[in-house]
């Protein structure tokens, strides 16, 4: 969690980031991470209609795990993906949105994720040509 929290302070784009945790708030466990980015970002830690969010024609993009139905409606929306798979199916999803072209894998270091690494790549995504389709 911490990298992602790196990562999108990094990226200085604006989001909205649907959290859930086990046993409810955890916002401490972020670091204030609600409060630091208030003014460009939302912290929503309960259900959120993602596929309304995706329709919108303000997202520029979509930091998943991969999962199907997040996969499907990234993909139905026409919202580059930002892969950042898990488990279960999500590798194997994730190598589908690599290959259809319509999104990217965040790579891993030693099968952890990096601040950098997930900045750079929602950039190249939100800002550059390689992130439309």
């Amino acid at each position: 969690m911490e990298e992602i929290v790196m990562g999108l302070e990094l990226s200085k784009i604006y989001f909205i980031w649907a959290v859930r945790f086990q046993g409810g708030d955890n916002t401490a466990l972020l670091g204030g991470f609600s409060k630091r980015f208030k003014e460009r970002g939302l912290m929503a830690q309960r259900w959120v209609p993602q596929a309304k969010i995706l329709g919108h024609s303000s997202i520029g993009g979509f930091v998943s795990h991969c999962g199907w139905n997040s996969t499907l409606e990234g993909i139905i929306n026409g919202v580059p993906i930002i892969a950042m798979l898990m488990k279960n199916d999500q590798p194997f999803n994730a190598k589908v949105v690599t290959e259809l072209g319509v999104g990217i894998k965040v790579p891993r270091e030693n099968g952890k994720l990096k601040s950098e690494e997930i900045a750079r790549i929602i950039n190249e995504v939100i800002e550059q040509e390689e992130g439309k389709y």
